[in-house]
Parts: structure tokens; C-alpha cells; sequence
């Protein structure tokens, strides 16, 4: 679970813009830049951010994209290069280490704003067209260290510094970020611990609906 003395260490939001990509370029939303002073956040997310492709981005069950600089940290030894925070697209970097063990539906309160987790970061080809390089796509992956998606229960506002305290531990039948993550990428064929995924009441549904479907077709093979 995310611990209390975590802080946040800088709030990111961008419009999306043109990024190159295999000899062309294509719009994504990725590049956020760090913003001084207080951003309003609502239902949809921070004032002034945007997504270039709302059929897997942005909505009420990814309004926030968060991510921990201790995991900056630890790919930036992974590569043996400089990894800038915010490469990732997230828009609030938080200080510490890794924050997967947060489970879905843990409620945090930041600034004036309290936000619910939700599910892993799931990335698209545009985080290898912002890395230079497809292949890391599957480095992110097996790596396990996604950040997470988070809900807006309080609308209100955020700011660099602001501290993130636990309001509410999420419902233990909730599965952890880091088990939505392991069941996509190496358990699809794990047939109790998708069970055990759909018996969380706060799973999104698009993500309710793929356990669902790996269960029946795992179920269906014998």
C-alpha cells in the first residue's frame, strides 16, 4: 500500500502534438510538461491536459496517470541512461519507490483532491515512439513497474509538494495493480487468480470484461 509520507513531486499535463514515429509522425498526448502552482483536476482529469486517442486513453477510469520516481530511478540503471521523469506520460510523479502494490480502489487524498486507484498502465506503441525504441514496450512490461491509473472521487486541486495520504484502503477482494498487471502479461491462463480478479466490486469494466473472457476461453481449452 502506498505509504504516508509520500509527496508530490511534480504535476504534468500536455495538448496533444505531433510525434514522430517510423518515418511519420502521429498524435499522442505522451509529452506533458511540469506545471508551477496550483491545476485544477475534475472527474476527467488535470485543467488543460489532454489525450490524442480517446478510445484507450483518458476517461473517469484514467483521469490521473501516476508514476514513482523511485522507478525512474531504477530504469535509469536498467539502461544505464538518463530517464527523465515525465517520459512516461504521467502527470503526477510522486516521490518513492515503486507504487504497485497499491490496490484497486485504495482512496488517497492529495492536495484538495481524492483520488481512487484503478488499473495498471497498459502502454500503447507511443511509449516506444517517445523511448526511440519499440522494444522497450516489452521491457516496461515484463518489468511490472506500470504506476497507476487513478479515478476522481473529489475534485479540486493539486500542487507540487502536496502530500498523498490514505483516506480509505481499497476492499480486500480487489486484486493490487501489480496482479491486474501479472494476470495480462503472464497469468492469462491463471485460472484462480482470474476468478479471484472479477470478485473485486471496483475492477473496471473493460477490465472486468477481459478477465471474463480469459476465463471462458482458459475454461473452454480444459
Amino acid at each position: 500500500m502506498l505509504p504516508m509520507d509520500r509527496h508530490v513531486l511534480a504535476v504534468r499535463r500536455g495538448r496533444a502534438r505531433p510525434l514522430p514515429y517510423r518515418g511519420s509522425m502521429v498524435q499522442s498526448g505522451i509529452v506533458k510538461d511540469p506545471v508551477d502552482g496550483a491545476v485544477a483536476v475534475t472527474h476527467l482529469g488535470l485543467e488543460g491536459d489532454e489525450q490524442a486517442d480517446l478510445s484507450v486513453h483518458g476517461g473517469v477510469d484514467k483521469a490521473l496517470y501516476l508514476y514513482a520516481q523511485g522507478d525512474y530511478d531504477w530504469w535509469q540503471g536498467e539502461l544505464g541512461r538518463e530517464v527523465p521523469s515525465g517520459i512516461f506520460g504521467e502527470n503526477l510523479t510522486v516521490s518513492g519507490d515503486g507504487i504497485s502494490d497499491v490496490r484497486i480502489g485504495d482512496q488517497f487524498a492529495i492536495g484538495g483532491v481524492v483520488i481512487s486507484a484503478s488499473e495498471p498502465c497498459e502502454p500503447c506503441f507511443k511509449l516506444g515512439a517517445r523511448m526511440g525504441d519499440q522494444g522497450f514496450l516489452t521491457r516496461f512490461r515484463e518489468a511490472g513497474r506500470t504506476g497507476f491509473y487513478a479515478r476522481v472521487l473529489t475534485e479540486g486541486e493539486v500542487t507540487a509538494g502536496d502530500r498523498i495520504t490514505l483516506e480509505k484502503a481499497g476492499d480486500p477482494r480487489n486484486p493490487t495493480i501489480a496482479e491486474v498487471h501479472r494476470l495480462y502479461v503472464q497469468g492469462r491462463d491463471d485460472i484462480e487468480g482470474l476468478q479471484g480478479a472479477l470478485h473485486g466490486p471496483d475492477v473496471p469494466d473493460g477490465w472486468r470484461e477481459w478477465f471474463e473472457k480469459r476465463l471462458e476461453e482458459t475454461l473452454r481449452r480444459g
